[in-house]
């Protein structure tokens, strides 16, 4: 059995994965957390849905970067009664664009574009409303190099 204690209490979620952490990666993620629970068990545990920007260097050319926009849906499940520690399961959906400026640069210029599905399984530690997360995403793309994604954020 879990308690309401162990899990994320408000409706907002915002991360920052920024390239101080990952050295060519950036991920900026907001979205939205409810808080659900199998009465019969006493387990409460949340649900999301977030919709994430990021942009990662591409593996074969340094110039060139990969930009990525998309959403994740998933669970934040407490693994233990004694320390907020949730196991993170999610899985997403994205669009991405490689070239040299994926955001601002024109469209003749893009190199690929490819459709990213995604799963992340990782761990998230939170303390009132902050928190940090670590996963590991696996996806279909060949473009991008970061696998394990460190961020902070704020639960609001």
């Amino acid at each position: 059995a879990t308690t309401e204690k162990q899990i994320l209490k408000n409706k907002n979620i915002i991360l920052l994965a920024p390239s101080l952490i990952h050295k060519h990666h950036d991920e900026f993620t907001i979205g939205f957390i409810t808080q659900k629970s199998n009465q019969s068990k006493s387990y409460f545990f949340n649900a999301f849905v977030t919709f994430f920007i990021a942009d990662d260097r591409y593996q074969d050319d340094p110039l060139l970067k990969t930009g990525v926009l998309g959403f994740k849906g998933g669970l934040l499940l407490p693994t233990n009664p004694w320390v907020p520690l949730l196991l993170n399961l999610s899985f997403g959906f994205a669009k991405t664009a490689v070239q040299k400026d994926p955001w601002f640069g024109k469209k003749s210029q893009t190199e690929k574009k490819k459709d990213m599905l995604l799963l992340e399984g990782g761990f998230l530690y939170h303390y009132k409303i902050f928190f940090v997360n670590g996963v590991y995403q696996a996806h279909n793309l060949k473009t991008m190099s970061q696998k394990i994604i460190l961020s902070a954020g704020v639960n609001f």
